[in-house]
């Protein structure tokens, strides 16, 4: 107890701040609890020449006793005095004094800063905003984690091993100095914060939507949901009206604005003009069983359930992702996609395929559509959501069956941009696509096409016989998929598109003992007619009709006959220079005994009724030139004008893919369905919902000559081929090639990929039901987009009344993706995970800590409301940025302030084997009467005793906060009656003491 009082007075001192000459004569045995004989010593020197000042302190008597109390408790004041005789040579080396020197120096300049001062006395006066009592218990299982002596110790050798700096304090070079970077970045941030007071800027805008409340979300597993005070445009806690203008309990000056007033502290003002110290939350005056303030009118403030929040919603499913391992996997990918740093550590931003994606989109996508594009995916969401999830679900479905087939296509091949210009020009038809939409909408014979193609990619018989076809043996063999496509194992849909391809643009012109009979009859093409007989438009005389036994309107069973038998007219010769019936004619049976006739006529009446059927043979040819492989032998691809040529990108290999998709997926039924209940969709401003799609979809594929990359470059390599002009979907196609190849070059990173990809698939596209009756099974991810699209909507409504909508979505939206790209904070971030995971022992505490602090009925509603105070208190920024600014340069590592910190506390922790220090703060932590925790007893005393007038309890005023800064930085460096003449009676201790002790 020798060293114990004495030691704890006087550092009860340099926080209370009694510049008053140290009383060093030997002091009796304590007549009181430690607590008591403290407040003895303290009280007796502050009465001597600042009884104003020892009222204040006398004030807090009961609380001070009682924390000194409990925090060293009479049966640990033998361990306590051996950790303060421990610390001695901390003493004797400078190690203490130094660091109260570096404290006064922070004092010293934020006595001379009024601004941060000014700033600080706010954020004082901000306590009261959530229910301390759950900052407490936070706190208190942080503090109660069985390894926390240990993760600390980790976590300071962590700081120290990426200091950049040797065991002598001096640069190292070998050494990494992500820690430097790291606070040279926070600090720089920091130290130049400029924040306006637009209630529309970034962070006030998050923060509203994070905290806006939506009862569906809330999941009501929770015993005490967590709240907050809502927090008005300035950070202020939100008076409701009737506490301003009814009850009179606050004044309002500028009713314009609707809000209560307030003083340069940022304390409430009372109509007489005086502070209101009534905090949101709290024990003490009228309040209900959440500890809100209330009159007998209701509440006083406007308060936010957070499990009923977007917030909420969003740390759960972030608990999820984490949980299911995502975030390494979350590094890997990112790291892979960001691509190389510049020399200063960053990512370059100009060959970013991520910033080249959302320049694609916002160039595909006109200003203009936005708004329109939004509503109709809002009222998809919130009016048709069964029959949309009909079609997410069957998509789904779809995307799991490719995944589970590893065909590839040939390298090189061209198909996809094949196919492109094929879109396009089905585009560039005018109604056509409109047409096609329709059709998938009302005619049910159009459903017959996928098991009609899946049976004709099934089976195969070379040749097909008239009696085959008449005796039913067509779908019997099967294709050998272990085989390649040579000749005789092509399946009947191969075929089909290869006889298509041979008798495109053939003329049919009979002849009779070598005359020609083109004049009676001829056939100008020879598919087109077989297409035409699909839909009975396919015209023989009757002359002809007498002689070859032909219908005048042939079916398609009738030419198939006709076609595979040997004609004294003579027989048609396909391209190929062969005759059809010995070049995939026969297969004209199978597709007449299969029901593709039937499915096929609804597309050949349309394209026909169009003047367009050429389009469609067009689509059939291209599908054949990809269709072969390799492997098969039986396709050439040196010259077009040759027979069997191909250009055997080999879409055969992808059949058994698309058997089981047209076999189980309903995708046309899906479709079909949601046109026919959407038929009379509007969006914003009245246009017909399938037009603004339709547009859309026009302009994003459509080439513009003007469209250019974001360095400026007018053509892209996509596909392996150099494009020009562009399109916004092929700069949106190259940017999504450039990262699924840098994804590609590690199988473990495309592996970390393709998990991410199911992840999020499972949480937000999973369903529930059947058919229409299909819902999202996420029901609160469906509850968020429907804000997550008011906010967007709210927001492109707001630039486009500003006219400013074009250059917002075009310029500082891109600039804003460069930003983040080109931060150094991502290269930081992943630096920091990278240094954690190289710490096996580490990683695994801070990871059981984690899952510790997002169990629902362990730390979550903590958690969450600490996640919810803090986003309320971003819109203190505009108020508070003095102070974040001078801590700023205070942290910045020139002035060597967080280094010198992290290197006490780890020489401290080794003077502390015992874990006395972390008890202490434990005891510290443990609830106090009549409220909060026992360190707040302290907190207390040094506030009440040393404010402009001491023990006037209630809010900081900014003139308080001055006057405590500026009396505890004149004790700090007081060399006759501060902590400095402390030191001198430690260091010049008389070695031999009773006991052995000093």
């Amino acid at each position: 107890m020798r060293l114990l009082i004495p030691t704890c007075a006087s550092l009860l001192l340099v926080c209370l701040g009694c510049a008053e000459p140290l009383d060093t004569t030997r002091k009796t045995a304590a007549r009181g609890t430690l607590g008591e004989e403290i407040f003895r010593v303290v009280h007796r020197d502050l009465e001597r020449e600042a009884p104003d000042r020892a009222f204040g302190f006398m004030s807090e008597r009961s609380r001070f006793i009682s924390a000194i109390d409990h925090m060293m408790p009479e049966s640990e004041l033998d361990r306590t005095q051996a950790l303060l005789i421990g610390l001695l040579p901390l003493y004797d080396d400078d190690t203490l004094p130094k660091q109260t020197r570096t404290m006064a120096g922070i004092l010293g300049r934020l006595e001379d800063d009024s601004g941060a001062q000014a700033a600080l006395a706010a954020l004082q006066n901000r306590v009261g905003y959530v229910d301390l009592a759950r900052q407490e218990a936070l706190v208190r299982r942080i503090a109660a984690y069985p390894c926390f002596r240990e993760l600390s110790r980790r976590m300071l050798a962590l700081a120290l091993a990426h200091d950049g700096r040797d065991e002598t304090g001096a640069k190292d070079p070998s050494e990494s100095d992500l820690m430097i970077r790291m606070l040279r970045y926070g600090a720089e941030r920091a130290s130049e914060l400029e924040i306006s007071e637009d209630d529309e800027r970034t962070l006030v805008l998050a923060a509203d939507l994070l905290l806006l409340e939506d009862g569906r979300l809330a999941t009501n597993t929770l015993e005490d949901p967590p709240q907050v005070v809502a927090r008005d445009p300035r950070g202020m806690a939100w008076v409701e009206p009737p506490a301003i203008d009814t009850f009179g309990m606050f004044r309002d000056n500028t009713p314009a604005d609707g809000l209560a007033d307030i003083d340069e502290a940022g304390r409430f003002l009372a109509p007489t003009g005086q502070p209101i110290d009534l905090p949101p939350f709290s024990a003490e005056g009228t309040r209900d069983p959440e500890r809100r303030a209330m009159t007998t009118q209701g509440l006083v403030y406007r308060y936010l359930e957070l499990d009923q929040t977007i917030l909420g919603t969003a740390l759960r499913d972030g608990r999820t992702i984490i949980e299911r391992g995502a975030i390494p996997k979350i590094r890997k990918v990112g790291e892979a996609v960001l691509g190389p740093r510049t020399e200063e550590g960053t990512y370059h931003a100009a060959a970013s395929p991520l910033v080249d994606l959302g320049h694609a989109l916002l160039q595909g996508i006109a200003p203009e559509d936005a708004l329109p594009l939004l509503s109709i995916v809002r009222k998809l969401l919130l009016t048709h959501e069964g029959s949309l999830a009909y079609l997410v679900e069957e998509l789904e479905q779809q995307q799991d069956i490719a995944d589970a087939h590893p065909a590839h296509l040939r390298a090189g091949n061209t198909l996809l941009t094949d196919m492109l210009s094929m879109i396009r020009r089905l585009l560039e038809q005018p109604g056509l696509v409109e047409a096609l939409l329709t059709l998938v909408e009302e005619d049910p014979d159009l459903l017959r096409f996928p098991s009609a193609s899946a049976q004709l990619m099934s089976f195969r018989r070379l040749p097909i016989t008239e009696a085959d076809f008449d005796q039913g043996r067509m779908f019997q063999q099967v294709v050998d998929r272990s085989q390649p496509d040579h000749r005789d194992n092509q399946s009947y849909h191969q075929r089909v598109l290869h006889l298509i391809y041979d008798t495109r643009g053939l003329r049919y012109r009979p002849e009779f003992l070598g005359v020609p009979l083109g004049f009676v009859f001829e056939i100008p093409d020879l598919a087109s007619f077989y297409l035409l007989s699909l839909i009975g438009e396919a015209e023989v005389p009757s002359l002809v009709s007498t002689l070859t036994g032909l219908s005048t309107r042939p079916t398609p069973e009738e030419l198939a006959r006709f076609i595979n038998e040997d004609q004294i007219f003579g027989n048609p010769v396909g391209k190929e220079g062969l005759e059809v019936r010995h070049n995939d004619g026969d297969v004209l049976f199978a597709v007449a005994g299969s029901d593709m006739a039937r499915a096929l006529a609804p597309l050949v009446r349309l394209f026909w009724s169009r003047g367009q059927l050429d389009i469609l043979l067009d689509i059939f040819e291209l599908l054949h030139l990809h269709y072969a492989t390799q492997a098969g032998g039986d396709y050439q691809e040196t010259s077009r004008q040759s027979p069997r040529y191909s250009k055997l990108s080999g879409v055969r290999d992808f059949e058994p893919m698309l058997i089981s998709i047209y076999s189980e997926v309903e995708l046309l039924e899906s479709t079909g369905h949601l046109l026919r209940e959407t038929r009379g969709l509007t969006a914003t401003g009245g246009a017909v919902a399938r037009d603004v799609l339709l547009r859309a979809i026009r302009k994003f594929v459509a080439k513009d000559v003007s469209l250019t990359t974001r360095a400026g470059a007018v053509d892209v390599v996509v596909d392996g081929r150099r494009v020009s002009p562009l399109s916004p979907f092929e700069l949106v196609w190259w940017a999504l090639e450039r990262m699924d190849q840098a994804v590609a070059r590690s199988p473990s990173t495309q592996a970390a990929a393709d998990d991410l990809q199911a992840l999020l698939r499972e949480l937000y596209l999973e369903t529930d039901g059947t058919g229409t009756s299909r819902r999202l099974r996420n029901r609160r991810a469906v509850v968020m987009a429907e804000h997550l699209l008011d906010f967007t909507e709210a927001r492109l409504a707001i630039h486009q009344t500003r006219g400013r909508l074009a250059s917002w979505w075009r310029q500082d939206l891109l600039e804003e993706m460069e930003d983040a790209v080109s931060s150094p904070v991502l290269p930081l971030m992943l630096d920091l995970a990278d240094a954690i995971a190289a710490e096996p022992e580490l990683e695994r505490m801070l990871i059981e800590m984690r899952d510790q602090m997002l169990d629902d009925q362990d730390g979550f509603p903590e958690v969450l409301a600490l996640a919810g105070d803090l986003l309320g208190a971003a819109k203190d920024a505009s108020v508070v940025a003095p102070m974040v600014r001078f801590m700023g340069k205070e942290m910045h590592p020139d002035r060597g302030l967080a280094l010198e910190l992290i290197d006490f506390t780890n020489r401290a922790l080794d003077f502390d084997p015992e874990q006395q220090l972390l008890e202490l703060t434990r005891r510290g932590l443990e609830p106090a009467p009549p409220g909060g925790i026992h360190w707040y007893g302290l907190g207390r005393a040094i506030q009440e005793t040393n404010r402009v007038r001491p023990g006037a309890h209630g809010l900081l005023s900014t003139a308080d906060v001055q006057q405590i800064v500026k009396t505890l930085a004149a004790y700090v460096v007081d060399e006759e009656h501060g902590l400095e003449k402390f030191y001198d009676l430690v260091r010049s201790r008389n070695a031999a003491h009773e006991g052995g002790t000093q």
